[in-house]
């Protein structure tokens, strides 16, 4: 009820924040008057939504949330739900499964929210052995049911297939999180394995659940587009948290181009994403019904991170000194062209947000400071020709799975060598 209040968008309540903090103080009460900290049923679901309820509230929700995280991690390894109920005979085949549910939207929650606030993440995949979640209709499965069911073919699309598709892309995102926020600097040719195996596990999804233009997507269901948006976004994001650390270098060694092109590649991607998604979720849109999604916290925060690295790139390009460094790789006309055009429509959609995001001040105050530069050096902020950004990012099928099956960043261009003067 409180997330239903929370996402309402069609009418208006004056005690709408109201009515949301009674129902999170029922929640509480409930759970300590049924004595959480004894982990009775139902207590990892009814923590997971008031989780949910705590990460989108304006203010201190973030925080909250990451608190409530580590009791719900703990609560989870307590109850046994990191070992697979198949080591268990005194649990039903039903329950297993079920489990088996909670707890990969349990470390999704802890990768996605840990990022969100800058925190180490909870829970590490040798602490666990449960299998992931089975292709299945909850009308295959019930509580008298003696054995399971094999899953249903990948090409079969059920609520359940999408949790998994996620969760594999998350726990990459995790490993590559923990990778590039080690203390010990990694060596680069680890940063290409991740960067390989990153997108070997995006391209091993369903065939639907892998990008595609919406003009092509004229019989799939809303969820189903975002749900691929979802997938290539947090994959982009992924690129974003593991290259970013090589841009600085980059400019002045060739070496680490390939991290420049595909750090700068991803960003754009994700904004593009950002314009196809504020476009579409306005009325008459194809995300109209999915709008609430579109605008939580999480995506948001994936939306910070594009606009944030495409800020200090293009500020970096505008502020050299070749005096001081006669030999910066600057970026081409096309590409700032298209950084410009990306932020153009991101701070606009920042902007349209207001307040409805507690870091929607400093990013367009950051975008701000880039354009007056931008005005200040006599360079148009509507250029007449932008590469199309359908074509960043552009993710293909090789015949040669140890290329990494995927274009350097930025398909309009050539190779990593082409992004830079």
């Amino acid at each position: 009820m409180s997330l239903a209040l929370m996402f309402q968008s069609e009418g208006s309540l004056e005690n709408r924040d109201e009515l949301i903090a009674q129902f999170d103080q029922k929640v509480n009460q409930c759970l300590v008057l049924g004595r959480y900290q004894d982990c009775p049923p139902d207590t990892l679901e009814t923590i997971c939504l008031t989780l949910s309820t705590q990460f989108n509230q304006i203010g201190n929700g973030e925080v909250n949330s990451v608190i409530i995280l580590g009791i719900l991690a703990r609560m989870a390894q307590r109850m046994g739900y990191h070992r697979d109920a198949s080591h268990f005979p005194h649990i039903s085949p039903f329950h297993g499964e079920m489990r088996r549910r909670v707890w990969a939207m349990i470390t999704n929650l802890d990768v996605m929210l840990s990022l969100s606030v800058g925190l180490p993440r909870l829970l590490r995949e040798f602490q666990s052995d449960t299998a992931p979640p089975r292709n299945l209709l909850d009308s295959d499965f019930d509580e008298d049911t003696k054995e399971l069911p094999p899953s249903r073919p990948d090409s079969y699309s059920t609520p359940c297939q999408w949790l998994v598709a996620k969760n594999k892309l998350t726990v990459m995102l995790g490993i590559i999180t923990d990778f590039s926020t080690s203390i010990r600097r990694p060596s680069y040719e680890e940063v290409m394995r991740l960067d390989r195996l990153l997108l070997d596990t995006y391209l091993g999804n369903p065939e639907f659940l892998l990008e595609r233009p919406l003009s092509q997507s004229l019989m799939d269901t809303p969820a189903t587009i975002l749900h691929r948006i979802q997938l290539i976004t947090l994959c982009a994001k992924a690129r974003c948290i593991l290259h970013y650390r090589y841009l600085s270098s980059s400019r002045t060694d060739e070496r680490y181009s390939y991290s420049r092109s595909t750090c700068i590649g991803a960003a754009l991607k994700i904004l593009e994403y950002q314009r196809l998604m504020d476009q579409e979720s306005r009325p008459g849109g194809r995300l109209y019904r999915e709008r609430w999604k579109v605008r939580s916290p999480l995506m948001r925060g994936v939306n910070l991170l594009a606009t944030t690295l495409l800020c200090l790139e293009l500020n970096y390009d505008l502020s050299y000194d070749p005096t001081s460094n006669p030999a910066p790789r600057a970026l081409t006309e096309p590409v700032r062209a298209a950084i410009i055009q990306g932020l153009r429509n991101s701070y606009r959609i920042w902007s349209e947000a207001g307040n409805s995001y507690p870091k929607s001040t400093s990013t367009i105050r950051a975008i701000e400071v880039v354009f007056q530069k931008l005005q200040n050096q006599h360079v148009p902020l509507s250029p007449t020709t932008v590469p199309s950004p359908a074509n960043f990012f552009n993710i293909e099928r090789s015949s040669e799975p140890s290329k990494g099956m995927i274009d350097l960043g930025l398909h309009f261009l050539t190779s990593p060598e082409a992004i830079l003067g």
